[in-house]
């Protein structure tokens, strides 16, 4: 019978913290963990690493549009003709 869970070993603890470091998404260290996103981020906040929440990465993703945008001498709002009023 397989346990419900398996402890985290000195080398997960590490290479989580690598993955974090290379900017990997929680998802993605799961994956590399072999283990569930909750657990991981679980982890993560225990190390004092803190994964990003989808939220963060969603406010970061509108700042950098911006900014592009904006050294792209474009305005910073994007016009999307799918929102608009009629």
């Amino acid at each position: 019978m397989h346990p419900l869970w398996k402890p985290w070993t000195e080398k997960d603890t590490l290479q989580l913290r690598k993955l974090h470091a290379a900017g990997a998404s929680v998802t993605r260290a799961a994956v590399a963990l072999k283990r569930r996103p909750e657990k991981v981020r679980v982890k993560a906040r225990e190390l004092g690493i803190p994964f990003q929440t989808k939220l963060e990465l969603k406010k970061r993703h509108k700042e950098r549009e911006v900014e592009a945008r904006t050294a792209a001498g474009l305005s910073p709002i994007q016009d999307n003709p799918k929102h608009r009023r009629r």
